[in-house]
């Protein structure tokens, strides 16, 4: 399954394995990026891969086709502006996960959100530059996986 991504450094960890395919297989990846390490949890269930843990941060989405991931200060406004940039660019989601960090925050520190969005095209550089325009979207990439 060849994903467009370019990290500089991949590696790939089964943590279980079984012949059932209805009990789904575990994995790991870490991957180190220019804005960072980033670690993620998936599984494959019925024969198709899904996420379920970015940064620690649980958030299950399927892995298939165009998808863009993002990262967020938790703050009103950010799902309302994502679906404002993708419909100004005529550009259909097809299905939106969420997933925020838990546990105490310090006073006036927001949670990190997680968002993948699945979408119909893969989502171009300025589209994503126009993502990253508000104050709390820290990272925005788009991703195809065939």
């Amino acid at each position: 399954m060849p994903c467009r991504s370019r990290p500089t450094a991949v590696g790939l960890s089964a943590r279980s394995s079984t012949s059932d395919p209805a009990t789904p297989t575990r994995s790991g990846l870490r991957s180190k990026t220019d804005k960072g390490v980033v670690v993620a949890e998936g599984a494959v269930l019925l024969g198709n891969p899904r996420l379920l843990q970015l940064d620690g941060i649980y958030c299950e989405a399927a892995l298939a086709g165009h998808l863009i991931c993002m990262k967020n200060e938790d703050v009103p406004g950010v799902i309302g502006h994502v679906g404002t940039v993708l419909a100004k660019n005529n550009i259909n989601i097809a299905n939106f996960s969420l997933g925020r960090s838990e546990g105490p925050i310090a006073s006036g520190a927001y949670q990190t959100a997680i968002a993948v969005v699945s979408t119909d095209v893969l989502v171009p550089e300025e589209v994503l530059a126009e993502l990253r325009s508000h104050r709390a979207v820290k990272v925005a990439r788009s991703i195809e996986i065939r």
